[in-house]
């Protein structure tokens, strides 16, 4: 794990100096510094020269970004996704998802969920609602839209992982993986309430609202 967090580190080093180079150029030009990322890099020289040629480009690009919420888009997906995707819908009450396999773990029948995102960071209910189900033996299954470091320790106490954000390389998945609990990714989380009782399946990919 230590050669993987330092390799992220080296990345995200590099990326940090791109960063940079992005926000220089739209001070020179007198751009807004969001919208400047909506150039492709192959276009920063001729926009460097001619910024005023790109404006119906970055017009045009920002309101297909705007649009990009009013589809039903997972988060990482293959080609053979593309013909399923739709329009949002109104919201309907869960029953059951399947997402895409990040990492192998046993099926559990019957678990309870913890969605991260009802919690603020550092928040104690957060822990003890955790010890709580660990010491009445009920199988936690953690959802996320994406976790780092800082998560490792709710990772190791739980029996299944759910992602909204991943893919096989991501931290989660690895984690996952390293600690032999199955993980699945690419369901939106806002569906899944902490206190849920669910089955989970990392081989089917599935997750199900138990309601009996």
């Amino acid at each position: 794990m230590a050669l993987r967090e330092t390799s992220k580190y080296y990345f995200t080093k590099g990326y940090a100096e791109i960063r940079r180079g992005i926000i220089e150029l739209a001070l020179r030009t007198a751009t807004n510094q969001q919208d400047i990322f909506h150039l492709y890099p192959s276009e920063f020289r001729d926009f460097l020269l001619n910024p005023d040629s790109y404006g119906h480009v970055l017009k045009s690009r920002i309101q297909e970004y705007q649009l990009y919420p009013t589809i039903a888009i997972p988060r990482v997906f293959t080609t053979d996704d593309v013909a399923n995707f739709d329009l949002v819908g109104e919201a309907i009450d869960f029953t059951q998802a399947k997402g895409k396999f990040i990492a192998h773990g046993e099926d559990i029948e019957s678990g309870i969920i913890i969605n991260l995102d009802e919690f603020a960071p550092g928040d104690n209910t957060l822990t003890e609602l955790l010890e709580r189900y660990r010491l009445a033996g009920i199988p936690i299954i953690l959802a996320a839209k994406q976790v780092n470091l800082t998560h490792d320790p709710l990772i190791i106490s739980s029996a299944g992982v759910i992602l909204e954000n991943a893919g096989l390389v991501s931290h989660g998945a690895q984690r996952s993986r390293e600690l032999g609990i199955g993980a699945i990714s690419c369901i939106k989380i806002s569906k899944l309430k902490t206190g849920m009782r669910v089955s989970f399946s990392p081989q089917e990919r599935l997750v199900k609202l138990i309601t009996e």
